[in-house]
């Protein structure tokens, strides 16, 4: 990078937390602040000149490979991997703010709505980011962090694949499931760390929600076990004692209880999202309820067809 620095001139009011630390703490892969110097009624901000061009100057009116824009936002989870690192949320993942240096290496600039992460019970008041990249979560909906830029990413990507925003043209290729994975709406669907979207952008697994739990991904060695865990269920429901008319209703329902305890504990179709979108304890409760809900009426419905039959 060429040694030249770039001035940046702030309003006195704003934050200059960030970019101290970032000043304190060199990242690889972000230009490094050189100083920060308050001016009259102004921060004055020198930095590290990046000689290159953005990604959007590069992939401007066109799109690009599911396997370069890939190797893209890999290189940029490195980034971000470090960045997140320091608690700090980048705020405004985009073309814009991503440069290519004359030597090929990709830099993540411009931290200007960049934040640490927020308490636990804390929520973003403030509207910050590019609409359109940003999550909903920082337009007041919760509390942003890292998975707000991932959020981005996942946009990011969408855009360098079709060459257009999700909401007018999705990605149909092999990281389709990627890119809505990180633009779900809960943050908890989404992946929890660049560490897991780098994991995914590696080897990219087209999973298909509808097919039932084991299945999902066609992955030889979890199909194998879930056939092995449905045979179990199968074995433990009918065959363990001699066979009676007056025991196949109760059967049944030790079988399909068992299956949606199995169905429900691995959110098929998204079941449990259905009670609560909360993790721990209160997401256990809502898989119990569902798993009893289910069961009574599963044998509220035998009971009765065995009157009728009777």
């Amino acid at each position: 990078m060429n040694s030249a620095l770039i001035t940046k001139r702030y309003p006195e009011n704003i934050r200059t937390d960030v970019l101290r630390t970032l000043m304190e703490h060199p990242i690889e892969g972000v230009p490094r602040i050189r100083s920060i110097r308050l001016s009259g009624s102004e921060w004055i901000v020198e930095e590290d000149r990046v000689q290159g061009e953005t990604l959007a100057e590069y992939i401007r009116g066109r799109a690009i490979s599911e396997k370069e824009a890939a190797s893209i936002c890999r290189e940029l989870c490195a980034i971000l991997e470090r960045v997140h690192a320091l608690g700090i949320v980048h705020g405004d993942i985009k073309p814009e703010n991503i440069m290519r240096d004359l030597g090929g290496r990709l830099w993540l600039i411009d931290f200007d709505a960049s934040h640490f992460v927020k308490p636990e019970n804390g929520r973003d008041t403030v509207m910050m980011g590019t609409p359109g990249y940003a999550s909903p979560e920082q337009f007041g909906f919760g509390r942003s962090d890292p998975r707000s830029d991932i959020y981005a990413m996942g946009i990011l990507l969408n855009v360098m694949i079709t060459g257009r925003h999700p909401l007018y043209e999705k990605a149909s290729g092999r990281l389709a499931p990627v890119i809505e994975r990180c633009t779900h709406v809960d943050p908890e669907r989404r992946y929890q760390s660049v560490t897991d979207l780098d994991k995914a952008l590696k080897r990219p697994v087209r999973e298909d929600p509808k097919r039932p739990p084991g299945f999902r991904t066609l992955h030889p060695l979890k199909m194998l076990t879930a056939s092995a865990g449905y045979a179990f269920i199968i074995y433990f429901s009918f065959f363990l004692r001699e066979f009676s008319v007056e025991l196949l209703f109760v059967e049944i329902w030790v079988f399909l209880t068992l299956l949606a305890i199995v169905f429900i504990a691995f959110d098929y179709m998204n079941v449990i999202s259905l009670v609560t979108d909360k993790k721990g304890w209160p997401r256990f409760f809502a898989a119990l309820l569902e798993v009893f809900i289910f069961s009574s009426i599963a044998l509220v419905i035998l009971y009765t067809l065995q009157n009728l039959i009777a």
